[in-house]
This record gives C-alpha cells, structure tokens and sequence, in this order.
C-alpha cells in the first residue's frame, strides 16, 4: 500500500525543494527522487492518524549553547590546519545535538557541491543567526575565517554565560513562589477547614481574621476549579497576545519598568548592542548593515525599535548617537561615550569600554537583586503562613478563656 513521504533535497541547480510524494516504502521514495536528479536532503514518512508531534515541545531544538559548541569546536579546528570540510566532519562526530549533527553533515554536503559556507549557513536561519552567517561571510571574504570563528565562540560563550547567570538569579525566587502558594493552598484547603468546623461549635464571636481566612478557605475549597481555569486562560492568552508584535513590545515595555528589573534587562541589551556592534566594526562591517544585524539580538523590542529608528536616520546621514538620544531609552553615560567614539573616529573602541562597563554592571545588579530576593521571598512566607496561624490561634485563645 502506497504511503505518503515528505522531502526536502536539492535538484541539478543546487536550489531546495520541498514536497510530498507517494511510495510504498522509503526506499522507493529515495528513487523516485533520485530519478528526478534531485540530491536527498531528508525524507519523512507522514502519519495517517492524528499527529499530536506539532503540538509538543522540539526536544530536538538547537540552542545557544550548541551554536559555542559548534564554534569553539571548529575554530580550534581550522586553526590547526584542517580544511573546512573536513573540519566540519570532525565537529559532526563530537557534538551531542542530534539536529546539529544532521544540519552539520548536510552543510559539508553542500559546501561539497561547490556552495560557501555562508550560502549554506542561510539555508537554516532558524539555527544559526544572522551576525553568525555575517560574520562568516566576512570570513570567507577577508581569508580570515580562523579568526572570526574563534570571535563568534567567544561571543556564543559570553551569552551563554549571562544566560546562566540570570536563570540562576532567577530560579531562587521562582522556586520560592511555587513553594509558597503550594503552602499556602494545603494550608487553606487541608487544615483551616478542620479548625473550622472545631469553632463553628465555640458560641463565640470568631476574630475578623479568622473570619476572612474562613471565607477565603471555602472560596478555594467550593471553586477551586473555577480558580484554576480562570488562571489557565489568563495564561494562555497572555501568552499568546506576547508573541504578537505588539504584545512583545508591551511586554518589553512593561519589564524595563519594573525597579531593578527593568534596569537589568536595560543594561544587558546595551551590553549586548555594544559588544556585538563593536564587533562587527572591527570586522569590517558598516554601520549601517551592523545595525540590521543587531536589530534581533538585543533581546527587548523597545531597545531594538530605537535602534530600527536610529539605523533609518543614520542613512540620511545623522550620527548614530542623536536618534539614540532622543529615543530616551538610551542612558546619558551611553550616549556620551559613542559621541566620544564619533568625534574622535574610535568608535569600535568606546563600545568595547562601554561594553565591559555595562557587563561589571550587570553582574553587579545581578549579585544585588539575589541579595534582595533571598529575604523578601522569606518575608512573604513568613508573612502568608504567619497570617493563617494567627487565624488559627486566635480562637483557640478566646477558646481557652470560654473553658477557664
């Protein structure tokens, strides 16, 4: 019984394509290709039921880390002499990545058919990002690709290790939170009740604050479900309106701000816009095609919007600090720092200093909002657990008095 395939290959003039075809196995789908002159690139056989796949989470996704993997692996590589292709042959059988193994070997395939390395890098602009495929292309341009591939391993490297510090500042808390409203709901659900019905029998007027505990408890216990679909679909359309355009820019907007928060998250991208422009300048790239690149790797729309601003004015020929100032998203010390690197014509080495200021900066705040976490976390159990024990306790004291 015939069965239906989905492939991507490449035919006779190197261009890809995709499609379905009917076969009754893989093998005959490879021919049927194979016929047509067509390179394989991959061949999938398609489910005739339900296929939930696309509703579950890409296990097999590439992340920021394997792209300073796979650059760290091949820098050393081609500084050692090796060539290109084989180079990636060898990071092929050393990265764990299943995808990146597969998206490894098919880019030694087309570099093998005549194809650059930047051409094939742009065949999965979902992996690697656009200053990854610049910057290479400027390696291939200049001979000087040993070089920029160990600048993007640093560069990947430098990520990866801010990443971890913001989801180490940020998991403490996060866990704190669950814990507490987890408490806070067996508190409500489990153990009020039974004192509950314990008082309904005193005869005396309960505390307001037993009263209110009490009424918050039944709500819980008699809507609990209700309560939890509510907070479903809140969190689904928020998430949902936030990978808008709009709602990515509101959310962006609302983080930058929160007290310290948003000042973080203000620091890293600037951090990031002025090592990653800085970088590209000493490459050789302009400035105007450097601010395309940036655009997507701030990380905050609001930062990226100026900058989207500011790369449009500086086509007709304003400098580049101006519309940055005026967007007001920009700090003053930023902002005299590149008019700095404008008159004196060093602007690749102003960004660098700002780049290490704002990176001091970051770790700096980061270390201080830990500080100041940790004990707010701990006053907010304290303060959620402490009211339903003196919800609790209360009574039994007016309790005791009735008995004596």
């Amino acid at each position: 019984m015939a069965q239906e395939f989905k492939y991507e290959a490449r035919n006779k003039k190197g261009e890809r394509v995709s499609g379905t075809l009917k076969a009754e196995t893989e093998d005959d789908a490879a021919r049927q290709l194979q016929n047509r002159d067509c390179y394989i690139v991959s061949i999938k056989k398609l489910s005739s039921g339900l296929d939930f796949s696309k509703y579950m989470p890409d296990l097999r996704r590439t992340t920021i880390s394997d792209i300073a993997v796979f650059s760290r692996q091949l820098s050393v590589l081609v500084s050692a002499g090796f060539p290109l292709i084989e180079a990636l042959e060898l990071v092929s059988e050393q990265i764990d990545n299943k995808k990146m193994i597969e998206i490894t070997r098919e880019l030694v395939s087309m570099i093998e058919r005549g194809e650059s390395f930047y051409d094939a890098l742009g065949e999965y602009p979902d992996v690697f990002p656009d200053l990854f495929r610049e910057m290479i292309k400027i390696g291939e341009t200049s001979g000087k690709l040993e070089s920029i591939l160990l600048k993007l391993s640093q560069k990947y490297e430098d990520e990866m290790e801010l990443r971890s510090k913001i989801k180490s500042a940020l998991t403490y808390p996060i866990l704190v939170v669950v814990v507490a409203v987890l408490v806070f709901i067996f508190l409500l659900t489990n153990v009020v009740p039974v004192f509950a019905n314990m008082f309904s029998g005193l005869g005396a007027e309960l505390p307001l604050i037993t009263q209110i505990v009490l009424q918050v408890s039944d709500f819980v216990a008699d809507n609990w479900w209700i309560i939890t679909l509510v907070f479903l679909s809140l969190f689904l359309i928020l998430s949902g309106y936030f990978k808008t355009p709009r709602g990515k820019y509101v959310k962006d907007y609302i983080v930058l701000k929160i007290p310290m928060v948003g000042g973080l998250f203000r620091k890293i991208g600037i951090n990031r816009f002025a090592s990653t422009l800085a970088l590209l300048g000493q490459s050789g790239v302009s400035l105007y095609d450097s601010l395309r690149v940036i655009e997507d790797l701030i990380g905050n729309t609001v930062l990226a919007s100026a900058i989207i601003d500011a790369r449009a004015q500086l086509r007709e020929g304003v400098n580049i600090s101006l519309p940055l100032k005026e967007s007001g998203e920009f700090p003053e010390f930023f902002i005299n720092m590149l008019v700095m690197g404008e008159e004196t014509g060093a602007i690749d080495d102003m960004l660098l200093k700002a780049a290490d200021v704002y990176e001091y900066e970051v770790n700096d705040t980061i270390e201080s909002l830990v500080s100041l976490v940790e004990p707010l976390m701990i006053i907010m159990i304290a303060i959620v657990v402490g009211v339903i024990l003196l919800a609790i306790l209360m009574p039994m004291f007016t309790m005791f008095e009735i008995i004596v």
